[in-house]
């Protein structure tokens, strides 16, 4: 069965109308077995923490996944959610189950179990060998390191294609950072990037209710201007924007984010980055994060550097407008990313 037919997510009960299995409450996607061990933790975020597990059984499913395949698996309380909330969520897990893309994480199956008056829900994923984009990039800041350009350039597309597809299913991904951006190893060919923690993302086709201004701020080196304003309690003055309104837009500035410290590892550092730079502590950088997001909510865009090349310069600026209605759409930065499009310098 492809990942784009699989099975959507439904009460668990058998062909007579049995549960299938009493802590399981609604369950879909691939129907093979996997077990986790608490004790092995892979990461941990706002929505839930990531356990390293392994398929214990195959389903009936023909998804190849093989016994002994390593898969994430996310555990998340959902005991505070009232009855609406609850469905909402379903409706979010079963659009995520149908989302096929090799830029952006494949959700495998999904699970809601019921435990006492405790629900949560486990969410199946791969297990990406080359762990995440903040990692890798802290790796990237040491001195010594070793930088091929042509992987940046290849970087730079991926995300750009993930967030397209991303967009085209209506989703705001509303947390665009490294963090939450998985590099896939080569097996033939170069590695490749895959955007990550998507359950929590707001379905665009629900703006009014998924995009409340404060209850998905993102994180603040990566937030937008009209996201960070009602943080800081600021207005936008009569300047010609005519909405603070997240939407779409509001990822492709934290995207412009992320490509501005990426590139910067690759081309020089840029003044206004080095709050984040490594060797300080975490209350340092706390205290220097939160002094440039009152910064960019007053209106400041961060500098694009002249020592790098033209075609990522042309990005940044696409990407890092105060006015988001004037920012490039996901697709547009894809075609800017065309190998016909890209200069040499």
């Amino acid at each position: 069965m492809s990942r784009s037919m699989r099975p959507l997510l439904h009460y668990a009960q058998d062909e007579d109308g049995r549960k299938t299995d009493d802590s399981v409450v609604y369950q879909g996607g691939s129907d093979f077995k996997y077990q986790y061990d608490k004790t092995n933790e892979a990461g941990n975020g706002a929505f839930g923490t990531v356990y390293k597990g392994t398929v214990t059984a195959k389903g009936t499913s023909d998804d190849g996944v093989l016994i002994g395949d390593s898969v994430a698996v996310k555990v998340a309380g959902l005991s505070e959610r009232d009855g609406a909330t609850l469905a909402s969520d379903m409706e979010r897990f079963n659009k995520l189950l149908q989302m096929d893309h090799s830029n952006v994480v494949r959700y495998m199956c999904i699970a809601a179990k019921q435990s006492g008056e405790q629900l949560s829900v486990e969410i199946v994923m791969p297990l990406y060998d080359g762990g995440d984009l903040a990692k890798k990039m802290k790796k990237l800041e040491k001195p010594g390191s070793i930088l091929d350009k042509k992987i940046l350039r290849g970087y730079l597309r991926d995300l750009a294609e993930g967030l397209c597809y991303v967009h085209g299913q209506h989703f705001i991904h509303t947390d665009i950072k490294p963090a939450n951006v998985f590099i896939q190893l080569a097996h033939k060919g170069r590695e490749s990037l895959v955007i990550g923690d998507m359950d929590d993302a707001a379905y665009a086709d629900d703006t009014k209710e998924a995009i409340e201004i404060g209850s998905r701020m993102g994180t603040l080196l990566y937030a937008s201007p009209e996201i960070l304003r009602p943080l800081f309690k600021l207005s936008v003055e009569d300047d010609g924007i005519e909405s603070e309104r997240p939407d779409q837009k509001t990822d492709i500035y934290s995207l412009g984010c992320l490509y501005l410290r990426l590139s910067a590892l690759f081309f020089g550092n840029p003044p206004e980055l080095l709050g984040n730079a490594a060797g300080r502590s975490k209350l340092a950088k706390g205290l220097l994060d939160r002094t440039h997001a009152s910064k960019v909510a007053e209106g400041y865009i961060p500098l694009v550097p002249e020592s790098m090349p033209t075609y990522i310069q042309d990005l940044l600026r696409k990407c890092l407008l105060l006015d988001a209605d004037k920012r490039a759409t996901a697709q547009e930065l894809v075609t800017m990313l065309s190998p016909n499009d890209i200069s040499t310098d």
